[in-house]
């Protein structure tokens, strides 16, 4: 530490200027980038011959490092790199159909066929959040110039959020659209979270509702049933994605959940914000029973500059099969 009197005194730079490092030779470039293909490619055969979840999910997680190193990599082609996200996306296919042989989890999926790509579902799904034909004619309600609601929710009344002005979820209203930003909340006829779509922006050190968001998990896990285990207030988009901390943002969702696949996603979403990628995304709520307050179930969907991924289902419970 030099003092504020030493700075006088303090030896000046070099006169000779200082060279920032080499750039990244091309031939070295295509190295690393060929890397980051066999080691997709092995994680691809890995879970092709995987035996149970386990291994499947250690497959998807050896795949994203390695898409993870390959987005590290100096001036990589854009070109790769979104042929390697096309390539991590197949291994995570994949994994989903490596479905473990508890009666729990298969008696779940032979009932609703959760956790596969919609391709491979029957026609039977759970009951996503709607509304009732008597409540149209409906608001249109559009995100980047584009209208976004699905038809089957109904909405008669739009809201703005703000951020110095916290909404407890017993103030949120029904056949509403709130919008923040560039997220878009939609509720249904009893006020609960039905559909959210929004742009993901990295927002670091992004502000929170704390008490509301505690108060939501507590809410939450004294109407969950058996299956949904520990409850807390989870957020449809995070905050750290820049969506809104506190009101129809949130949900009661499993801590594993939580932590897990949900948040797999949303440190994707986060990397590709921060390096300038274009990604927006959207969560249809389901529950088992219509009225429930808990979802069972959050189908989400995604783009990736403008490129559609498949969608993902995700079961709000311990067992994760995505």
């Amino acid at each position: 530490m030099v003092s504020r009197a030493g700075l006088q005194s303090a030896p000046t730079a070099p006169a000779h200027p200082v060279h920032a490092s080499a750039p990244m030779p091309a031939s070295r470039r295509t190295e690393l980038e060929q890397v980051a293909r066999l080691a997709i490619a092995a994680a691809e055969s890995a879970v092709n011959a995987a035996s149970s979840q386990q291994s499947a999910t250690q497959a998807v997680r050896d795949a994203e490092n390695a898409l993870q190193a390959a987005r590290r990599i100096p001036g990589v082609d854009k070109t790769v790199l979104r042929a390697l996200e096309r390539a991590v996306e197949k291994v995570r296919r994949e994994a989903r159909t490596k479905v473990p042989e508890t009666s729990t989890v298969h008696d779940r999926l032979a009932r609703r066929s959760l956790g596969v790509p919609a391709s491979a579902r029957p026609d039977r799904q759970p009951t996503t959040r709607t509304s009732p034909a008597s409540a149209r004619p409906s608001i249109d309600v559009r995100l980047d110039g584009a209208a976004i609601v699905p038809p089957e929710l109904t909405i008669t009344r739009r809201e703005t959020l703000h951020l110095d002005r916290p909404l407890r979820p017993a103030d949120v209203q029904p056949h509403t659209a709130y919008d923040y930003g560039d997220y878009v909340y939609v509720t249904d006829e009893a006020g609960q979270l039905a559909y959210m779509r929004g742009i993901a922006h990295y927002t670091p050190a992004a502000p929170r509702h704390r008490s509301i968001q505690r108060n939501v998990g507590r809410e939450a896990q004294a109407t969950a049933t058996e299956a949904m285990g520990k409850l807390v207030g989870g957020h449809s988009g995070a905050v750290s994605l820049g969506g809104y901390p506190s009101g129809p943002a949130l949900f009661g969702q499993n801590e594993r959940m939580n932590t897990s696949v949900f948040a797999r996603f949303e440190n994707e979403f986060r990397n590709l914000s921060e390096a300038g990628v274009r990604v927006e995304y959207e969560m249809r709520f389901a529950t088992d029973t219509a009225g429930d307050k808990n979802p069972s179930v959050v189908i989400l969907r995604y783009w990736v500059e403008a490129e559609e991924r498949d969608e993902v289902i995700l079961l709000n419970e311990p067992h994760q099969l995505s």
